[in-house]
């Protein structure tokens, strides 16, 4: 398993190494796609946080407005 969040997908690194026609203004990333995991794993958390803050504030509203 963590060979896969190993791997690179440094495409425009080896299309640079290669001399590819076109590709002298390429940058790198070089993130790797463990990064890209991490990066979707931290924006799904911070949604759920923001969504679970969200219900307890709607919760808290019914509840001080039911009346009961």
């Amino acid at each position: 398993m963590t060979y896969l969040l190993g791997i690179t997908l440094d495409i425009a690194g080896k299309a640079i190494d290669q001399k590819v026609p076109g590709s002298a203004n390429l940058t790198t990333a070089d993130a790797g796609f463990g990064a890209l995991v991490s990066g979707l794993l931290s924006m799904t958390m911070s949604l759920g946080a923001i969504l679970l803050l969200g219900y307890l504030i709607w919760g808290g509203v019914e509840w001080i407005t039911s009346g009961g």
